[in-house]
């Protein structure tokens, strides 16, 4: 039996979930707001299952909810009881397919919509999009220990404040400068969050998602052919942009952090169509110069 007790209007269950809050503090890069969330998580879980450790009880506990929040804790949890392994049995809720947008532009034109973005931490949000081509969402929830200013550059840990193996992106002077210049006049923890901060930091950051997306819609109003240009495309265009030049699929999926090739394939999939076509016409369909009318 799992003894409870009263604190602050919350329970808080002793023994297990302890033992894992401890692990965190000494495993994880976790700020202490998000080891709070995670640890209410795991308690969520074992008072319903009373202290269960099954994936068969994970997985009834996690249906019907929204596994991007939830993920990450029970990814700790598994990882903290040896059991990562058993992560891959987390059931995969489907999804409904998304209607694809991508614009795909020139940096000039992508440079020009940043400079139109009229507050300045979303520009700067978008600016950081622009050179990395990182998830708006991952942008937005980056705090001040995920940047680290170096003399040649501004390096980016994305999801190392959340617990994870960080996706680490450099850029270099002086293309950061005014990224730096920025960062330096924002005193909060999460540099990029405004309003009331939400108990659940997915809430927060989906919140401030809303008004990055009608800045930068406006924005790109401004922009001749980028009227449709939404915060993903900075992703799409990157992927394209390295691979129109380089060729390389599994430079463009580290770049972008893909667990799956298929992932990138998909991603260049507009762009492929796009060289393939071209290769048809010049190959079978170009007319010969010299051919009559």
């Amino acid at each position: 039996m799992i003894s409870m007790l009263k604190d602050q209007d919350e329970f808080v269950i002793e023994g297990l979930s302890d033992e894992f809050r401890e692990w965190l503090e000494s495993n994880s890069a976790l700020l202490p707001r998000t080891r709070k969330q995670y640890v209410k998580v795991i308690n969520q879980f074992l008072r319903k299952f009373d202290d269960s450790t099954e994936m068969k009880d994970i997985n009834k506990f996690l249906a019907g909810k929204n596994i991007s929040y939830y993920r990450f804790p029970f990814k700790l949890f598994l990882k903290f009881l040896n059991k990562e392994k058993d992560y891959l049995d987390v059931v995969k809720q489907k999804k409904k397919p998304k209607e694809k947008h991508g614009i795909y532009t020139t940096p000039r034109k992508e440079l020009q919509l940043v400079e139109k973005v009229g507050d300045p931490v979303y520009r700067t949000v978008a600016l950081i999009q622009y050179y990395t081509g990182a998830r708006p969402q991952d942008v937005l929830s980056l705090n001040r220990n995920d940047f680290e200013i170096k003399e040649n550059g501004l390096t980016i840990y994305f999801g190392r404040s959340k617990g994870l193996n960080p996706n680490t992106f450099m850029i270099p002077m002086p293309e950061a400068a005014e990224i730096v210049l920025s960062i330096a006049t924002l005193k909060d923890e999460f540099l990029f969050l405004r309003g009331i901060p939400s108990s659940e930091l997915t809430t927060w950051v989906d919140n401030n998602y809303k008004y990055y997306l009608n800045e930068l819609t406006e924005a790109a109003k401004e922009v001749e052919g980028l009227e449709r240009f939404r915060p993903h495309d900075f992703r799409r265009n990157l992927a394209a942009d390295i691979y129109s030049k380089t060729k390389d699929i599994f430079l463009v999926k580290n770049i972008l952090g893909h667990k799956s090739i298929e992932t990138t394939s998909k991603y260049l999939d507009d762009i492929k169509k796009e060289e393939a076509s071209r290769e048809v016409v010049e190959k079978f369909r170009r007319k010969d110069p010299n051919e009559p009318g």
